[in-house]
């Protein structure tokens, strides 16, 4: 089982990402930011090197001088997972067919996003297909809402979302609040 966290929208404040690696998911294997905490992200890598930490950069994130693109693509134990921050696709008004449309360019299971501050997962049928049921079928959609500022969701204040992948293609994905 691999285990992945991932963050959006920290807006400079570390403080709740490092208690999560420190505490309740120690055992993640990877760490992913959505943009909006590029200089926080960078800043808490060193200090956990058994953990892979990969970003993409945000609407905020000007100036910051890392490698990180606007979006990536990651292939993880047979699972396909295309990142972006969403200010590029248009994610604000609730409109996903930007989104979609990349992420099914590049062949994704999973499109993770942030942007809105907003928490939700939902699917979406992939073109082509009848039944969005069936794990190959769909498009599975996340935005952990941010870790420091939320503006509502499915998770109530702020949130970072989980993905466990069961090393088969499989994986479950969940949203989860932030209690300080």
């Amino acid at each position: 089982m691999t285990k992945i966290i991932v963050f959006s929208d920290s807006h400079g404040e570390y403080m709740a990402m490092k208690y999560l690696l420190d505490r309740p998911h120690s055992d993640a294997e990877y760490v992913l930011h959505l943009g909006d905490g590029s200089m926080e992200f960078e800043r808490l890598s060193p200090h956990y090197p058994r953990m892979a930490f990969l970003n993409v950069l945000g609407n905020c994130d000007w100036g910051f001088g890392n490698s990180a693109g606007l979006q990536r693509t990651l292939d993880i134990d047979g699972v396909r997972i295309f990142m972006c921050h969403g200010h590029r696709h248009d994610v604000s008004g609730g409109d996903m067919h930007i989104l979609s449309a990349c992420a099914n360019s590049q062949k994704a299971d999973i499109a993770l996003f942030g942007h809105t501050h907003y928490s939700e997962y939902f699917k979406i049928r992939k073109p082509g297909v009848q039944n969005e049921d069936a794990p190959c079928c769909a498009l599975h959609i996340m935005n952990p809402g941010s870790i420091t500022r939320p503006r509502g969701g499915t998770v109530k204040g702020k949130s970072y979302g989980l993905i466990l992948l069961d090393g088969k293609g499989g994986f479950d994905i969940s949203l989860h609040p932030y209690d300080e």
